[in-house]
């Protein structure tokens, strides 16, 4: 399972990667002055 904020490039990079999306928490953290969410991700090996 790999953690990335949703906001970030990230989500992108796992999605070509082959991770699967499965779960996020919606503004979760706080960095920078804003809110960030949190998405959690797999990758079946």
């Amino acid at each position: 399972m790999v953690r990335c904020w949703t906001s970030c490039g990230h989500a992108a990079l796992h999605e070509h990667l082959g991770f699967t999306r499965i779960g996020e928490f919606r503004e979760i953290g706080f960095k920078f002055g804003e809110w960030v969410d949190v998405g959690y991700w797999q990758l079946l090996l």
